[in-house]
């Protein structure tokens, strides 16, 4: 009872907060839903608007018509003045951040809108799109009558061509079901005004009026179906900004008063709300597709049933209204004695895919079952019986099968995305498939193993897109865990995704690939983001894409943002390993909220006691909470404790005051080294243990050399915390690759 009181009060007081600014008084009116910064954005180019003014009208004609369709108070975006707000030429990093966090996107689409090098189409209309897809509402939602809606309600005032057409379904992911205010006659196509002296020449036969209310009752059913679902966390929430405005009177000098209690009551109530945890629901229509089990004990036909899955889930993930389980968490269920209720609920999905599959020569048999899982109720099933040279249009009619068993409608793209043979060839198919299930295993022998798989598809497939992008994917591990000299990879990395676009350039993994390129290798970090965007609107289901897109946020500072990409990639694939430990280690750890940090290694560890990463983690977490015993024990635990991977427990033992020990592994690394590459980073790290900070700079200006992974987190790593304040550590990072086209802060601190 008091919790729902003071919830009324806390939810009364962030929709009426107040702000002082030259002696008057605003009530700053966000969104509806806490988290987002408006409720409707209306996007269009200036040039729609310089006539006549007609978007300008259609704007106060709207916010007129919701005054009488909603009973809540809706806040639009507009920006009439082109020298405000988002110019054609503005430096938008910040204004995206803050104005295109809303609701519903209204473009305004004209003959001129759907230009790619356009302002409103890359800042605006794409922009709010990945957002959309990035947060957990979804680009398209559910509302009351049951049928599914895009965020994007396109309002068109020209006849456009179909190429035009075309383009926009591919961007929104979705048909073009457009509001029009378009006045067609012969010879005639311009939008249609609100005062039209010859509507009965009009033969499109619309009434400006009613469009306005199709509009209004669209954006009510869009916002009424986001409130009814909650609190929703946006991908990037900013606490402060107005959304919009509106001037009341002059402010009696009591009102500062007000307006600071108003803020601490608001304060106070949002540390109590902080921490209760929100419970998830059931995505309805979610999906995990199981390995397939094959009636056979050749374990070619193994990995054969593993390519079949993870094909099926790759085409599964191009669908935008569908969440789809990584094949990494859906493999740990192979062979598994678990129900469908209790993977269901494990897995956090609606649906489950499972079957077998048996090949026989050239002769392939599928049976595939989708069933609920709530309760093993069959939804639909079907056996499917082929020459081995057509099993990817097996695959294909599987993943159609199942979006018109879970009533979703395709957009020309994605139906296009599903249709599409990846390879020619199913033994190098078989190759692919082997590779990416090797670079999904940690350790060198597992990643060589990997590359040989890719090289051999190659060999059969020169042309094999998926190939070459997984090579890209299979170097940057092996920079990420140190095996590699990033000077000596770099260039192979880049061609090798610059070969799969070339091939393919929609194949969402290529892009995902070229942004962890530009994080780790280039540090471009404009570019990186450009590249997990795109990566986003190819395949909206691929974890890595959201996995790595959150590193980058975590150099750049952007804690909120990164920890809502880490949450997305683990609702993708919750048996990550890898991203458990990630949230961590770079949400929490980098940022030394250490506590925070425990608790969560903690609850990895509970899911994989003995795994070496979350072990590893959780010693360099607990010797800066001052926990020596405990950390040197953690590192201890991993049954794979060489010298060589085990550079930070030379810094724990270090920081513990066993400096014998830690000069005994910094000695061997040292040694290795000059056969083999060890990052600098390591052994600075150790120097900066053992108190030596000119040895640890001498060795992080050798990092720089090499482009050592690592230094992309070293302005903000927990370790090289008594450098900052050395001039010379300071220089090293603004001279450094990591400066000079990433935005992230250095310096001390």
């Amino acid at each position: 009872m008091v919790s729902k009181y003071f919830g009324q009060i806390f939810l009364l007081l962030l929709r009426t907060h107040v702000r002082i600014w030259s002696e008057e008084l605003y009530l700053v009116m966000p969104s509806v839903v806490p988290g987002y910064e408006y409720d409707v954005f209306i996007s269009y180019r200036q040039k729609d608007n310089k006539y006549d003014g007609w978007v300008t009208d259609f704007v106060s004609n709207l916010t007129k018509e919701l005054e009488a369709t909603s009973k809540q108070t809706l806040s639009i975006y507009f920006d009439e003045n082109p020298q405000h707000g988002l110019a054609e030429t503005h430096d938008v990093d910040q204004s995206l951040q803050d104005k295109i966090r809303c609701l519903v996107l209204i473009p305004i689409v004209s003959r001129t809108y759907c230009d790619p090098e356009s302002f409103a189409w890359r800042n605006e209309l794409l922009a709010f799109r990945d957002l959309a897809v990035a947060d957990s509402f979804g680009l398209k939602i559910k509302v009351s009558n049951g049928d599914t809606a895009s965020r994007i309600l396109p309002v068109r005032i020209h006849e456009i061509d179909e190429n035009d057409i075309k383009l926009l379904e591919n961007e929104i992911r979705g048909r073009v079901r457009a509001i029009d205010f378009i006045y067609k006659a012969p010879g005639v196509n311009r939008p249609l005004r609100g005062q039209e002296e010859k509507l009965n020449s009009n033969s499109n036969h619309t009434v400006y009026r009613d469009q306005i209310n199709k509009v209004a009752n669209g954006v009510k059913e869009l916002v009424d179906a986001m409130r009814q679902n909650g609190v929703a966390q946006s991908p990037s929430i900013a606490a402060d900004k107005p959304a919009a405005t509106q001037k009341v009177r002059k402010s009696p000098n009591w009102i500062p008063y007000i307006a600071t209690v108003a803020v601490l009551v608001c304060i106070v109530l949002l540390g109590y709300f902080y921490f209760v945890p929100a419970i998830e629901e059931k995505p309805k229509r979610s999906i995990t597709v199981l390995p397939f089990k094959t009636l056979s004990n050749d374990d070619e036909q193994k990995y054969f049933s593993y390519g079949i899955m993870d094909d099926i889930i790759s085409k599964l993930y191009k669908v935008a209204d569908l969440q789809v389980t990584s094949s990494t968490s859906a493999f740990v269920y192979q062979n598994s004695p678990k129900g469908t209720y209790e993977i269901g609920q494990e897995l956090n999905v609606a649906y489950i895919l499972e079957g077998s599959v048996r090949k026989d020569g050239k002769k392939v048999r599928i049976s595939a079952r989708l069933v609920k899982a709530a309760d093993d109720k069959s939804v639909w099933s079907e056996t499917f019986d082929e020459n081995l040279e057509n099993i990817f249009e097996m695959q294909s009619r599987v993943a159609e099968r199942i979006v018109k068993a879970l009533e979703i409608t395709l957009s020309p793209s994605e139906e296009k995305q599903i249709l599409k043979k990846r390879t020619t060839s199913a033994l190098a198919f078989e190759f692919c498939e082997q590779g990416k299930f090797y670079n999904t295993l940690s350790g060198p022998d597992n990643l060589m193993k990997s590359r040989n798989f890719f090289a051999k598809a190659l060999e059969i497939d020169p042309q094999y897109a998926e190939a070459y992008s997984g090579l890209a994917e299979n170097d940057i591990a092996a920079i990420e865990w140190g095996y590699e000299n990033p000077n000596q990879v770099s260039e192979k990395i880049l061609e090798n995704i610059e070969k799969a676009i070339s091939i393919d350039s929609l194949l969402g993994e290529a892009y995902s690939a070229l942004g962890a390129y530009h994080t780790y290798c280039s540090h471009d970090f404009v570019q990186a983001e450009k590249a997990f965007k795109i990566a986003l609107s190819l395949n909206p289901g691929y974890d890595f894409t959201y996995f790595h897109y959150a590193v980058l946020e975590v150099i750049r500072g952007n804690q909120q943002h990164a920890f809502d990409l880490s949450r997305h990639a683990l609702k993708l694939n919750p048996l990550s390993i890898k991203t458990n430990v990630y949230i961590a280690q770079k949400n929490y750890y980098l940022f030394k909220q250490y506590d925070k940090a425990f608790e969560e290694i903690n609850k990895t560890l509970t899911l994989f006691p003995n795994d070496n990463f979350a072990l590893w983690v959780l010693g360099t977490i607990e010797i800066q909470r001052g926990n020596y015993e405990q950390a040197v024990d953690a590192m201890m635990k991993r049954s794979v404790a060489t010298k060589h991977t085990n550079w930070a427990l030379g810094y724990i033992y270090a920081k513990g005051g066993e400096k014998e020990k830690a000069l005994e592994i910094l000695s061997f690394l040292m040694e290795r080294g000059k056969t083999t590459y060890v990052p600098p980073s390591f052994i600075a790290t150790i120097y900066v243990g053992l108190g030596n900070y000119d040895a640890a700079i001498e060795y992080m200006e050798k990092a720089s050399l090499v482009n050592d992974y690592w230094l992309v987190y070293s302005h903000i790593d927990p370790c090289f915390e008594p450098l900052r304040k050395d001039p010379r550590f300071v220089r090293l990072l603004k001279t450094s690759h990591l400066n000079k086209r990433g935005s992230v802060s250095v310096g001390a601190k």
